[in-house]
């Protein structure tokens, strides 16, 4: 129970952040982040359910008209069990690549509409992928310190950590 309790708090705090930079006209994928890291150490069902709750609440919270951010967490969480079973995740700094494609994957369908919408002129598509490549760099760096920051808290609370995640899946076939 208490390992929910920390999910939810974490994606308290990740939604939070995420709106606070909405509201200042960044789009940076900080929850499909976390919602990455619980996929790998806690499995697929609990990423899922985190993406569907987060992402409502987001879409809600933006007031936009069609839920489109649960898909796309969703679509993170398939991307974290692909990048999980296919890469090695011993080392932490090889997650900036997943923390870039995280972010092409959750903000490029929400940019898209934006040069359509604002007339297909140089200024709105140089604003829309400076924001995907802004998002993007942002996601690569921060990833693999928020792999870090988590896994200490997980240690000190005795859960499963992203690290450890590849070898209990080995052990388990």
């Amino acid at each position: 129970m208490i390992r929910f309790c920390y999910i939810f708090l974490c994606l308290f705090g990740a939604v939070y952040f995420e709106l606070l930079a909405g509201s200042y006209g960044l789009m940076l994928p900080i929850t499909a982040m976390l919602i990455f890291y619980f996929s790998v150490s806690n499995g697929w069902r609990v990423g899922l359910f985190s993406a569907v709750l987060a992402g409502t609440i987001i879409d809600l919270t933006f007031g936009r008209s069609w839920f489109l951010t649960p898909v796309l967490l969703a679509m993170t969480v398939g991307f974290a069990m692909i990048w999980f079973r296919r890469v090695e995740a011993k080392s932490i700094f090889l997650n900036s690549i997943p923390g870039a494609i995280i972010a092409f994957i959750c903000i490029c369908p929400l940019l898209l509409p934006d040069p359509w919408f604002l007339g297909l002129n140089f200024t709105s598509l140089f604003q829309a992928s400076s924001m995907l490549l802004f998002s993007m760099l942002f996601a690569a760096i921060l990833l693999p310190f928020l792999v870090i920051l988590l896994d200490i808290a997980s240690e000190k609370l005795g859960f499963e950590l992203y690290v450890d995640a590849r070898d209990k899946l080995i052990g388990q076939r």
